[in-house]
């Protein structure tokens, strides 16, 4: 009896062990919670923001906002989903479906304006461009 019953377990064991194998293959790719954004150029609707991401992650983000008057400039390297500044500035890169939403995800308000001038920001959802060709 317990000959059997160590064989329906084992056969039970794989037969499960395949199923999870198969939905695992089915499950569609995510972009992983460490992923930084795409390599490319992505605009803001209204084009008041660009953002400029390497391959090595290093990115180049500018605005500008209230008739050109106010502007925001950021530099640094992504790592993960997240660039972190001087002055306790952290900007979060979070992807959408049509590019990446970008904010100001410092634990203290407001940390990010250091790079920018007043009445000026630069959160917002930037689309990614087509390729040049």
């Amino acid at each position: 009896m317990q000959r059997k019953a160590r064989s329906i377990c084992a056969w039970a064991l794989a037969a499960l062990t395949g199923l999870l194998q198969a939905a695992a293959v089915a499950q569609p790719a995510t972009p992983s919670a460490t992923q930084a954004p795409a390599p490319g150029r992505y605009i803001t609707r209204g084009a008041w923001g660009q953002l400029v991401v390497d391959a090595k992650g290093r990115f180049n983000l500018n605005s500008a906002t209230g008739h050109a008057h106010n502007m925001c400039s950021l530099e640094g390297r992504i790592v993960g989903r997240r660039a972190i500044m001087d002055k306790g500035c952290i900007v979060a890169f979070e992807p959408t479906a049509d590019g990446v939403n970008v904010r100001d995800a410092s634990p203290k308000e407001n940390a990010c304006l250091w790079y920018c001038g007043g009445n000026s920001y630069f959160e917002g959802e930037y689309l990614r461009t087509s390729p040049r060709r």
